[in-house]
């Protein structure tokens, strides 16, 4: 029995995982613009019908609804939809898919927790949410083991 708890430590030991360059982080990101893109349009797509839906259904008025919906705010609301509408996309994407978005997938990389274990929801809408503080995308550039939304969440992008 002392025999089987020793290998089990050995096996347990920690793994060396190769961080992912700034070169592939920076594809990432490219890659991921365009699928968040593609992901907004989508989504608004489907709330586009299904708003044109209910309001067929209910007789309202498409220009006077969306007139009163805005108001004189209406840029504003559409930039907190698209906050919300990436970070969804980020969120669900790495934790649907263990760590990987878009850009991940194809430059062969994944985000993982500091140990190498898989993050989970929180931590994915943590990175995610962390994204959108200003100067964030900059701070791969001048900030010690990698960006904040890495260093905030204790996590990090490592190659597959």
């Amino acid at each position: 029995m002392e025999e089987q708890v020793h290998i089990l430590e050995e096996v347990e030991q920690e793994v060396y995982l190769e961080s992912a360059s700034v070169g592939q982080r920076f594809g990432n990101l490219m890659i991921d613009i365009i699928g968040s893109y593609i992901f907004s349009l989508l989504v608004s797509i489907i709330v586009g019908v299904i708003i044109g839906l209910v309001l067929l259904g209910s007789g309202t008025n498409t220009s006077s609804f969306f007139s009163e919906l805005g108001g004189g705010n209406s840029q504003l609301l559409l930039f907190f939809s698209a906050i919300i509408v990436d970070i969804i996309y980020y969120s669900i994407f790495e934790y649907a898919t263990k760590g990987r978005t878009l850009g991940k997938l194809i430059t062969g990389t994944r985000a993982v927790n500091e140990d190498g274990s898989r993050i989970s929801f929180k931590k994915a809408l943590a990175r995610s949410a962390a994204r959108f503080v200003p100067f964030e995308p900059l701070s791969i550039f001048f900030s010690d083991g990698g960006p904040w939304h890495d260093k905030w969440t204790n996590t990090k992008v490592v190659r597959k």
